[in-house]
């Protein structure tokens, strides 16, 4: 009954989400167990295997060059740079605000993200961080507040780490599509990062790819501890640095 249960879940949610709800009803029923010095676990026998984590595929030196040296539409001139110069996902950086910056000291406040149209704290408290703006990501952030720093504010609802409460956050975004007049979501930005490779002739990856190539990059030069890298992109610890960005570029070492 357990195994039709979980089939079902299967069929709207995803491999992850599944695992997630088990693993919690299988801490629920072993602490019941306990309690009742019951022997028999129905959950040991059940295993809800995940897809394999898509294989980092970080952009080149060359490449890098050729998609920052081109010019861009004016809304993503200037994110292009932060998306290989922070460490940011896509989710943080289309959240990001000009209250959480702060371009003397060169940092950058990660406090929430926008997934499926809502904005939401960090996923966790390592994701909100403060990150260091490399010199790459300040000056084109500096140009960018030319943009839209003095835009007028927004209001918006921000969920909560209980995902029930809602607070209020009144902000100026720093990335605005302008055929809304509003920030960017994923689904516009994938749009013209698409558009901007194919102009550029660079074979295809996901917007989200930039991240790694921050990782892979700044390994690939030995000039950085993989502890700060980490810290950069909100890990607890190297091991996933290694396992998930770690993938080195020959020609860039």
């Amino acid at each position: 009954s357990i195994k039709k249960w979980i089939n079902t879940l299967k069929e709207t949610l995803s491999p992850k989400t599944v695992r997630e709800i088990v693993t919690r009803l299988a801490s629920i029923h072993d602490l019941w167990r306990q309690e009742h010095k019951i022997s028999y676990n129905p959950f040991e026998t059940i295993v809800i295997k995940q897809l394999d984590n898509l294989e980092p595929d970080p952009f080149t030196k060359t490449e890098i060059s050729l998609i920052l040296g081109t010019e861009a539409i004016p809304s993503i001139q200037y994110l292009l740079p932060c998306v290989f110069w922070t460490g940011l996902s896509i989710s943080e950086q289309i959240a990001i605000a000009w209250e959480d910056i702060d371009l003397e000291k060169g940092t950058i406040h990660v406090k929430r993200n926008y997934v499926k149209g809502v904005f939401k704290v960090t996923k966790n408290r390592r994701r909100k961080r403060e990150i260091k703006l490399l010199q790459p990501a300040i000056q084109a952030l500096r140009k960018q507040y030319a943009l839209t720093g003095n835009r007028y504010s927004k209001t918006i609802d921000v969920l909560q780490r209980d995902n029930r409460t809602y607070k209020k956050e009144r902000l100026h975004f720093v990335w605005i599509n302008p055929e809304h007049d509003s920030p960017y979501n994923y689904h516009e930005l994938l749009y013209v990062w698409t558009k901007h490779l194919k102009k550029v002739k660079v074979r295809y990856r996901g917007i989200n790819h930039g991240r790694h190539t921050f990782a892979s990059q700044l390994l690939s030069s030995g000039q950085v501890p993989p502890e700060w890298i980490a810290d950069q992109l909100g890990h607890s610890d190297t091991s996933m640095i290694y396992k998930h960005y770690g993938k080195l570029i020959a020609s860039d070492s």
